[in-house]
């Protein structure tokens, strides 16, 4: 009964070190992606519509996106840091 405890025990490890990896990969896919967004933007390839920056209120409407973007930097620093 203890061998087959000890492989069952073997078999748990290397799926949870299988999941790991696979974590990792996400995690290193998803910073990836993030780096060649803000890449596009520090570009100038990816801006923001400025015809409509005279309007009223149109500065409180972009709020959504920049606090997106913040929090996908903060992620990305994250992610970084823990690689």
């Amino acid at each position: 009964m203890s061998d087959f405890s000890e492989v069952q025990s073997d078999c748990e490890t290397e799926q949870h070190i299988d999941e790991r990896a696979a974590e990792r990969k996400i995690r290193d896919d998803l910073a990836e992606a993030l780096e060649e967004l803000y890449a596009l933007i520090e570009d100038g390839v990816l801006v923001r519509d400025v015809s409509h920056d005279g309007e009223p209120g149109w500065a409180l409407k972009q709020l959504p996106l920049v606090r997106s973007l913040g929090k996908a930097q903060g992620a990305l620093l994250r992610a970084r840091s823990d690689a």
